[in-house]
């Protein structure tokens, strides 16, 4: 009987003893998963400091041509996570602005790197206005302002916005 208690004991002990190593292994391949690679990250802006919230933020890398993308939150903050380290290409979009492109941003392994984008109101600005006056009060601001009218269904309201001047 001694014997038999000595072996269920043992073998009791073995299992959790197991799981224990299998679960410190997992953690530390983990650990070197994660340091091999970078992490980008920060926060789109337009160009009054205001956060813009769905934007696509996506890095490319030309050398692989290995692409990874991410959507920024409601306050304005994305994050593209184990990034190989190398130089990206990263295009920011929005609706409403001009698609941004940066050339030449370099991540290294184990590196969080912070890349702030503002990004340049588009060409077509689109007004919602609520106000019974708006069929026409907008057409004539239009006609004021030179920012031709594109399309009017109220309350939505799309005029291209007009060059402006370069110096």
């Amino acid at each position: 009987m001694f014997v038999s208690l000595t072996s269920r004991l043992n073998g009791s002990f073995q299992v959790p003893c197991l799981l224990m190593v299998l679960l410190l292994s997992a953690h530390v391949a983990f650990g070197q998963a994660q340091s091999n690679a970078a992490d980008l990250q920060g926060t789109v802006t337009d160009s009054t400091n205001a956060v813009v919230a769905n934007a696509t933020v996506t890095a490319r890398n030309p050398a692989t041509n290995v692409s990874k993308n991410a959507t920024t939150n409601d306050e304005g903050f994305y994050r593209l996570i184990n990034l190989p380290p190398g130089d990206y290409e990263v295009t920011v979009e929005a609706a409403n602005f001009k698609k941004k492109v940066l050339q030449k941003v370099t991540v290294t392994v184990g590196q969080r790197a912070e890349l702030n984008v503002a990004l340049e109101p588009g060409q077509i600005l689109r007004v919602i206005a609520h106000d019974p006056g708006a069929p026409e009060d907008l057409p004539a601001w239009s006609r004021l302002t030179g920012h031709p009218l594109l399309r009017a269904a109220h309350p939505v309201y799309d005029f291209a916005r007009k060059p402006t001047p370069r110096r």
